[in-house]
């Protein structure tokens, strides 16, 4: 295991394994990252999950998830596991957990090698661009998140 992850306990059930994770993203961490007390502040990896929902979902015009839609985070419950120190990169994955008329949550992992640093599940609404109201998921969206979106596991 790397200097940058402390071995403790995980508390994360299946979470802890990158089985199950078909859509994955990457970041490098920054020694810019960290905070005074020397790990990786939990805002960066608020941003990390966000880099591993927008690999799932973007793809149309613009990085948009279709044409005339944005999608908005409603929810996030991020649970952090270990320490994160610089230097290093993560791997971010994410899955659909549930999907509605206009709304899905996925479930988020971040790992550093084979350790977990930290899980979220986050709810997003489809919302159109120009009124901000939550619209239908369209066929082709649903199925782009059914399918897991992004690249195969790293």
């Amino acid at each position: 295991m790397s200097r940058s992850a402390k071995a403790e306990p995980s508390r994360a059930g299946p979470a802890a394994s990158r089985e199950g994770y078909r859509c994955w993203s990457h970041d490098k961490l920054r020694n810019s990252d960290t905070d005074q007390q020397g790990h990786v502040n939990h805002a960066v990896l608020a941003t990390f999950f966000e880099t591993g929902r927008i690999g799932l979902f973007a793809g149309g015009e613009r990085g948009l998830p279709e044409p005339g839609a944005i999608v908005l985070v409603v929810s996030l419950l991020m649970r952090f596991h270990r320490e994160l120190s610089y230097p290093g990169t993560v791997d971010i994955g994410t899955r659909l957990k549930r999907i509605g008329r206009t709304s899905f949550t996925v479930e988020q992992a971040i790992f550093l090698g084979e350790a977990l640093i930290a899980t979220a599940e986050a709810t997003c609404v489809l919302v159109d661009e120009r009124s901000r109201r939550p619209r239908p998921i369209s066929p082709g969206l649903r199925s782009r998140l059914a399918a897991g979106g992004g690249e195969a596991s790293p």
